[in-house]
């Protein structure tokens, strides 16, 4: 017999040791690491819901628990969808790693973070995972911070405030038992109710507290940094849920859900209304994150409608788009080393770099969710589920998209925009556009495409994720 506790998280956190031991040994280091995360995440999605793997005569039963120290850690065939999605991450991530010049420990600190980000969605009673929450944001500032350099205002400030939120859902868990003793205690409630919010907003950055995902993006590396926060949301996502289907209290709080849909619509227009005034790509990044965060609420907010059916719908979509603004980004700048990542330094490079320039456009294109491609279909859907009213939240959404729209075409005139300097000849492809970066280009636009078109392809891959939430499905 074998344990899924023991491929998913013992695996990859022995494979992170071995790869920090050997991590001048840059293509062995790579090749461990596309290998390993490869086949947990092929496991992940090809496992059979019993658990067991035939092949042939034999059978391979894997158990879907373990006790360290009294706590209960399980990944169970619903866990591993989205376990196969943070693997899947570690994979993509991996693959251009060292060529984009991140740190030498990306290799070995990815693999830990997703082992890390599976305790923290796997144990039980799940509120320990705030403990790992915070281990997860220390191990990432040697991603942030690389060796040399001296670690930023913007990093500081993300590691003070996921320390303030962890004792926040902390204290909230031992206010419980008076809680569950005293349901009517109503000021019992709001207060453990906004002690678990106040948390998970800092956790989540919401507005106002914010501010360090900006500064963050404009002082590390963006590929490091949209890795950590795909990473980082999609899982944090799924904990809040797991606050709301384990408490009654909580998601039986008056108009609880009309809080959260609202907070998701805030979040979205705040978060354009910001993008609408950058300069700079790599603040685009940190502010699409915040405008992703606002339809993860939306939907989550939408439960009572059916909103959830379209929270996995988006994890691709946004795993893609992530992937693809942060390497054109990060290309572009390896590419034009005198390229300050400003809007008005990008006329001629589309001329100069048409591939890596369409897979920009067609990123930001499809995180906000024009038809035809990947994220369309679960915006789509998330807003045919508001409740029209005519000057309600359907007005906030659109004011909402006006100012992300802005901002892409600001970008779009850049690119096509002549360069202010004189050059004889431009030339049509630039030698700098390599086999690997058209091909990789072109598999990701194919990518947006499909899902666009194909929507369900991707929803079948995270179609297991909502399987614990029996409570709040039931609320539908």
């Amino acid at each position: 017999m074998m344990n899924t506790i023991l491929i998913w998280i013992l695996i990859p956190a022995l494979l992170s040791l071995a790869l920090a031991l050997l991590q001048r040994f840059t293509k062995l280091s790579i090749a461990v690491t596309l290998l390993g995360s490869g086949f947990l995440l092929l496991l992940a999605f090809l496992m059979p819901e019993d658990l067991i793997i035939r092949l042939g005569s034999r059978q391979f039963v894997f158990a879907d628990s373990y006790e360290v120290f009294g706590r209960l850690i399980s990944i169970t065939k619903a866990n591993l969808n989205l376990v196969g999605g943070l693997y899947l991450c570690v994979f993509i991530w991996n693959l251009f790693a060292r060529s984009l010049k991140t740190s030498q420990w990306f290799n070995a600190l990815s693999l830990l973070i997703a082992a890390l980000w599976t305790i923290a969605l796997a144990v039980q009673p799940f509120l320990y995972a705030t403990v790992i929450i915070l281990l997860i944001a220390v191990v990432s500032i040697p991603l942030l911070s690389p060796r040399g350099s001296k670690a930023g205002p913007g990093v500081l400030r993300y590691i003070t405030l996921q320390a303030i939120a962890m004792p926040l859902v902390l204290l909230s868990a031992w206010m419980l038992s008076g809680i569950e003793t005293a349901p009517s205690a109503s000021t019992l409630i709001m207060r453990a109710a906004a002690l678990v919010l106040s948390g998970f907003a800092i956790w989540l950055a919401l507005f106002p507290v914010h501010t360090w995902v900006p500064m963050v993006a404009q002082e590390s590396h963006p590929w490091t940094v949209s890795f950590l926060l795909v990473l980082m949301q999609s899982s944090l996502t799924i904990f809040f849920i797991y606050f709301l289907e384990e408490y009654a209290w909580l998601r039986n709080l008056p108009r609880m859900w009309e809080v959260l849909r609202w907070a998701g619509i805030i979040t979205i227009f705040i978060s354009s209304l910001l993008i609408s005034f950058q300069n700079k790509l790599r603040r685009i990044l940190a502010y699409f994150y915040l405008w992703e965060m606002g339809y993860a609420l939306l939907a989550i907010g939408l439960a009572q409608e059916g909103g959830l059916n379209y929270l996995q719908l988006i994890f691709m979509p946004r795993i893609l788009g992530y992937a693809g603004l942060s390497f054109s980004i990060a290309k572009l700048e390896q590419l034009e080393p005198d390229f300050d990542g400003k809007f008005n330094a990008l006329p001629g490079f589309f001329h100069r770099y048409p591939v890596i320039s369409l897979v920009l456009v067609t990123s930001l294109l499809s995180l906000a969710g024009l038809p035809m491609l990947a994220s369309f279909p679960a915006k789509r859907y998330l807003i045919n589920l508001l409740p029209w009213s005519g000057y309600g939240m359907e007005t906030w959404l659109s004011l909402g998209f006006g100012g992300v729209l802005i901002v892409i075409f600001r970008i779009i005139y850049q690119l096509v925009s002549p360069s202010k300097k004189e050059i004889a000849i431009i030339k049509a492809v630039s030698i700098s556009e390599d086999a690997i970066i058209i091909a990789f280009s072109t598999i990701l636009i194919l990518l947006f495409f499909i899902g666009g078109f194909f929507p369900t392809m991707y929803s079948e891959m995270f179609k297991g994720i909502l399987a614990p939430f029996e409570k709040i499905l039931l609320i539908n």
